[in-house]
């Protein structure tokens, strides 16, 4: 199966392949490409092991944010467990960081409601643009280390520059 259960998105492996298509895609045809790593910033309230409801509502709602604010030829889906993966086709990095940076504010605008309970979710963004003689292991490294320095702040977007 290519698909995740519980956000009906790309799964890893479908996603890596897809990812490593428009890496040479975009190598071939000259356009730029960023890759955007997000993450659910991890909070006690939304923690699985103790409030798996929580949780699982957060991933779809911000699932649900990001779809809306992408185009039908981006990709998006998980690139690794927690962690999602967004190819933005034909965008650099500067376009990017604005992009992003409109994204983490509506995620984090956003209210979930459950039951009498009402709460907010953030996520940690990292960017890194496809340069003209990387791989797929280069621009998923960069991204992994700008997640990296995003999440140790949370609510931010940290770009390969």
């Amino acid at each position: 199966t290519l698909f995740d259960p519980a956000t009906g998105l790309l799964n890893t492996p479908a996603f890596i392949q897809r990812l490593n298509q428009e890496v040479l895609r975009s190598i071939d045809f000259g356009y730029p490409m960023t890759l955007c790593l997000l993450q659910i910033d991890p909070y006690r309230s939304f923690d699985p092991e103790e409030h798996k409801e929580r949780s699982e509502m957060a991933m779809l709602q911000a699932v649900d944010i990001i779809q809306s604010r992408i185009r039908p030829y981006d990709l998006f889906g998980r690139a690794e467990s927690g962690v999602f993966g967004i190819a933005l086709i034909d965008i650099g990095i500067a376009e990017a960081k604005i992009w992003a940076e409109k994204l983490r504010t509506e995620t984090a605008m956003s209210i979930i409601k459950i039951k009498s309970a009402t709460f907010n979710v953030t996520i940690s963004l990292g960017l890194a643009q496809l340069g003209k003689n990387d791989a797929i292991d280069d621009i998923l490294a960069n991204a992994k280390q700008m997640l990296k320095l995003s999440t140790m702040k949370t609510n931010s977007v940290t770009a390969f520059e």
